[in-house]
């Protein structure tokens, strides 16, 4: 199972000092692997979802687009607050100085 797998990921990761987690990710983490596990996932979520003739993949990819619109929307929407700040704190450093 990749839930499986993910598991024994973390579970390796959690017991590495922060010096030794780049070496374990170039030897965990391989287009080997992740094509391996990729395809044991869509082979389950098929089975599971899929031939079952379930509405979960509908679901599925509405909050996958909702997710990756919110992200995408992000920047943007920082540099806006961060200009409405500016602005704020700029009005009212002349409010007082007057």
């Amino acid at each position: 199972m990749p839930t499986k797998g993910m598991s024994a990921f973390i579970k390796g990761l959690n017991a590495l000092k922060v010096k030794e987690v780049p070496a374990y990710l170039s030897k965990t983490v391989t287009y080997a692997n992740i094509s391996h596990y990729g395809s044991i996932a869509a082979n389950d979520y098929r089975i599971k979802y899929i031939s079952t003739s379930s509405y979960q993949p509908v679901y599925h990819v509405i909050g996958g687009v909702f997710v990756i619109s919110y992200i995408m929307s992000w920047p943007t929407e920082y540099r806006h607050m961060m200009h409405q700040k500016a602005e704020a704190a700029a009005t009212a450093a002349a409010a007082a100085a007057v």
